[in-house]
């Protein structure tokens, strides 16, 4: 019995553990090989505008991947927004893109309309590896502003 309650302590501490690679990381992230193959790195969110459509809130994570090590890769961003230091972050937009990166690939959402308040990004990046063991990464970027008033131009 004491046994069976050792063992059952020491597999709780270990599934309690969560892997260093896959914990957040702020604004960006080397993988080790083997760990993940990619490494993730986030560009600044900012407001951009197309003449004459009204500013959008830009979120881009950059992926480089090694293509020896993955075989899928499936990959989630999503742009959150807050309207008060003690409000409650919701999600404004997000998209999936399934398409496996290369040397070096970007994936860019745009949520719109821009407003006052704090954003931030959030990626949740999943896929299999070459030995056919899945993996999982969370991404997110630090809070901050956009300027909604001086957005910009994408022409």
């Amino acid at each position: 019995m004491w046994i069976t309650l050792a063992a059952a302590s020491a597999m709780a501490v270990t599934l309690a553990a969560a892997p260093v690679a896959c914990a957040p990381a702020g604004n960006s992230t080397t993988h080790p090989a083997g760990e993940h193959g990619c490494q993730n790195a986030w560009g600044p969110l900012v407001a951009v505008q197309f003449a004459p459509a009204k500013p959008k809130v830009r979120a881009s994570l950059r992926v480089k991947c090694d293509k020896e090590l993955i075989t899928t890769f499936m990959a989630r961003i999503a742009i959150e927004h807050k309207d008060g230091l003690f409000a409650d972050w919701y999600e404004i937009k997000h998209d999936y893109y399934e398409q496996l990166p290369g040397l070096a690939s970007s994936y860019t959402l745009l949520s719109d309309p821009c407003r006052e308040g704090s954003y931030r990004a959030k990626a949740s990046i999943t896929g299999t590896f070459m030995n056919g063991e899945p993996f999982k990464v969370t991404e997110e970027t630090p809070s901050t502003t956009v300027d909604c008033e001086h957005p910009e131009p994408i022409t």
